[in-house]
């Protein structure tokens, strides 16, 4: 199985998802494999690959196989690329998650920012799941604004026919008043109405480093393994 954990828009949560995924992989002894082919806004000398690290921590792999390229200027692959002459190839990621997937049961693919985020200028992270032949894990915000953002990614998906392995409302506020706590609980129930093919589910906002927060949110996000 090879997922590509996406998102609506950037900084929805996808690693903490990703994370907790590979940990309830790993619960249910299957052998996991994890990728964030592109990381941009990674700093030090040489650059650190955060989130790739991170993922592999929680899959248990080592850290240079979780990521192709490491890259500094905090933007989009594609411009990133641009402005440190980088060339990026969809089937360099192609070929790794390939290697991955025959020594893994389940291949966890990290994308950045939203689907039609462009990797190279001809190739975005729709493109790469339809080389992929993954089935996308769709990650969205918990809060106002999210049934169109939700809605126009699975119209994307729909229309390249990459199926969708689940949709997850991530809450990403500390501090959520009985306001938006009424509405995360609306937008999960219309886009349920909406879209009665696709299961969605909500995870609260967990207090604690990221480690903790994925040991705890990977019972919750389980069934999209399944």
């Amino acid at each position: 199985m090879i997922l590509l954990v996406t998102g609506t828009d950037t900084g929805v949560g996808k690693t903490v998802i990703a994370g907790a995924l590979a940990i309830a992989a790993r619960n249910a002894g299957r052998r996991v494999a994890v990728l964030k082919p592109v990381e941009t806004g990674c700093a030090g000398d040489p650059p650190v690959a955060a989130d790739a690290e991170f993922l592999a921590l929680c899959a248990g792999t080592s850290p240079e196989d979780a990521v192709l390229w490491k890259l500094r200027a905090p933007l989009a692959p594609a411009v990133a690329a641009f402005t440190e002459q980088v060339e990026l190839s969809t089937d360099r990621i192609a070929e790794k998650v390939s290697s991955l997937a025959s020594l893994s049961d389940i291949v966890i693919v990290e994308g950045a920012g939203g689907l039609r985020v462009p990797i190279t200028w001809e190739e975005d992270y729709l493109d790469l799941a339809v080389k992929l032949g993954a089935q996308v894990v769709l990650v969205a915000r918990a809060g106002l604004g999210t049934i169109n953002h939700t809605r126009l990614s699975l119209d994307a998906l729909r229309r390249k026919d990459v199926p969708v392995q689940g949709v997850v409302l991530n809450a990403s506020s500390p501090h959520a008043g009985l306001h938006d706590q009424h509405v995360h609980s609306s937008n999960l129930h219309v886009l349920r109405h909406l879209a009665p093919l696709d299961r969605f589910e909500a995870v609260p906002y967990i207090e604690g480093g990221p480690s903790s927060r994925c040991l705890r949110v990977a019972e919750l996000v389980s069934w999209l393994l399944e």
